[in-house]
C-alpha cells in the first residue's frame, strides 16, 4: 500500500477530517519506525530497506511511497490512521469504554466454533496465545510467563508436541483441542462450545469430549450444543432440549432424554438403555424402527 492509498482510505472512514495531511504522514511515519523495530529488524539485509514511511520521509511524503507491512497487512494502515484521527479529536473515551465492555465479556465468556478454517498458517502455540487478545494493549505481544502458561494449557491439552507445528497442517481433531487451549489461555469461566465434535471422527470425538469433561470437573461452566442424545447422555449434567425455537423439557439427562421426547425431536422411534463400563454405568440411546425391543 502507498501513502497517498492510506491517506485516501482514511479520509473514507473519516470524511471531512480536520487533521493535517502533514500530522497524518507524520503518524505514518512512526508506525512504520515502530512496525520496523519490533517485526522487520531481523529480515535478511535488504528486504525492506527500500520501502517504509520511516525510511521515505524528507520533511513530507510522497503519494507514492510504498509503506512497510506487507499485504494484507497493510490493510491495518487507515485504520492505524482512524484511531490516530479519533483520539485527537477526543473520541477516545467511547472507544475506551466500548473496549472495556468487550474485555469484561471476554473475561466471562469464551466460544468454540463447530468447525475453523484458519487462514494463515500460524503456529499451534501462536494460535493458543491469541486467546490473550483482550488482555494485551494494541501491538503488544506475549511475554516470557504467558508463553509459559500456553504451553501448560496444550500439554494439559496433550498436544504440546505440536505447539511448532502450522495449523494448517494438523488433524481436525488436534484443531478442535486447539481452539480449546485458546479459549482456556482467554481465562474465561464459561466455555460455549458450538458442536465441538461435529466434524470429528469417533476417535477424536471422544477425545475432545473427555477434554471437556475433564474442564468441567475443574470448575469450568461448559455449555455446549449437539444433535448426538448420547453426548448429552455421557457428558451433560443438565439438559436443554429445543425444537423450532422452543423449549421442549429442561432437566438432567435422565429426566429429559426419555424415548418420547427423543421421537418427538428425531422423528424416529429410540430406545434407551443402560450399559456398564469401565466400572460406570451409563445411558444410551439407539434408533430403530418399527418393531418392539
Amino acid at each position: 500500500m502507498t501513502v497517498g492509498e492510506a491517506l485516501a482510505r482514511a479520509e473514507e472512514l473519516r470524511p471531512g477530517c480536520q487533521i493535517t495531511a502533514r500530522t497524518r504522514q507524520r503518524w505514518l511515519v512512526e508506525l512504520d519506525g515502530m512496525l520496523r523495530e519490533k517485526f522487520f529488524k531481523n529480515c535478511p539485509e535488504g528486504s525492506y530497506d527500500t520501502v517504509g514511511a520511516d525510511r521515505a520521509w524528507n520533511d513530507q511524503l510522497a503519494e507514492d511511497a510504498e509503506l512497510l507491512a506487507p499485504a494484507p497487512f497493510d490493510a491495518l494502515y487507515p485504520h492505524y490512521l482512524c484511531a490516530r484521527i479519533d483520539a485527537a479529536l477526543g473520541e477516545t473515551a467511547r472507544y475506551a469504554g466500548e473496549q472495556s465492555q468487550y474485555n469484561a465479556l471476554a473475561a466471562e465468556l469464551a466460544y468454540i466454533p463447530q468447525s475453523y478454517s484458519p487462514a494463515f498458517d500460524h503456529t499451534v502455540l501462536d494460535s493458543v496465545l491469541m486467546g490473550l487478545s483482550a488482555q494485551l494493549g494494541t501491538l503488544e505481544q506475549p511475554g516470557p510467563a504467558q508463553t509459559r502458561a500456553a504451553m501448560q494449557i496444550l500439554t494439559e491439552l496433550g498436544i504440546d508436541g505440536l505447539a511448532g507445528r502450522g495449523s494448517m497442517h494438523i488433524s481436525g481433531g488436534e484443531r478442535q483441542l486447539m481452539l480449546l487451549g485458546r479459549a482456556l489461555m482467554q481465562n474465561a469461566h464459561t466455555l460455549i462450545m458450538d458442536e465441538p465434535t461435529a466434524s470429528l471422527d469417533y476417535g477424536n470425538s471422544f477425545r475432545v469430549m473427555q477434554r471437556i469433561e475433564s474442564l468441567s470437573a475443574g470448575g469450568y461452566s461448559v455449555i455446549f450444543s449437539t444433535h448426538e442424545p448420547n453426548q448429552a447422555f455421557r457428558y451433560a449434567t443438565k439438559v436443554l432440549a429445543l425444537k423450532d425455537g422452543r423449549v421442549l423439557a429442561f432437566g438432567p439427562p435422565a429426566d429429559v432424554l426419555t424415548p418420547e421426547l427423543l421421537e418427538a425431536l428425531y422423528g424416529v422411534r429410540v430406545a434407551v438403555t443402560q450399559v456398564l463400563a469401565g466400572g460406570r454405568s451409563f445411558s444410551v440411546c439407539t434408533p430403530y424402527g418399527g418393531e418392539e425391543l
